[in-house]
């Protein structure tokens, strides 16, 4: 829980930080806090910086919330997900 007071301060002393609010998450997300979580995660999306970090930050909110509705791949990376539309892409010519 130190790792999480430690986020909570950062982030109030830099309150558009993109990664301090992602790692704020993953630390809320560790202690199974899970409506912390999303929300943090939310906030790192809210903000915008970084579209990477916006992408681990949906994944990671969609991993907590447990929906069916909402995605969660175990690897973000894996080459299929880097162009998750790339087959409708394909179609639209056919």
């Amino acid at each position: 829980a130190g790792c999480l007071q430690e986020c909570i301060s950062y982030v109030k002393q830099n309150p558009y930080d993109t990664l301090g609010f992602y790692y704020l998450a993953m630390c809320y997300s560790k202690v199974n806090d899970k409506e912390n979580a999303i929300l943090a995660y939310e906030k790192v999306i809210q903000l915008n910086e970084n579209p990477m970090i916006v992408k681990y930050a949906t994944n990671g909110r969609n991993c907590v919330m447990g929906s069916d509705d909402a995605k969660c791949y175990p690897n973000v990376n894996e080459p299929e997900l880097l162009r998750p539309y790339e087959d409708i892409a394909n179609s639209v010519g056919d």
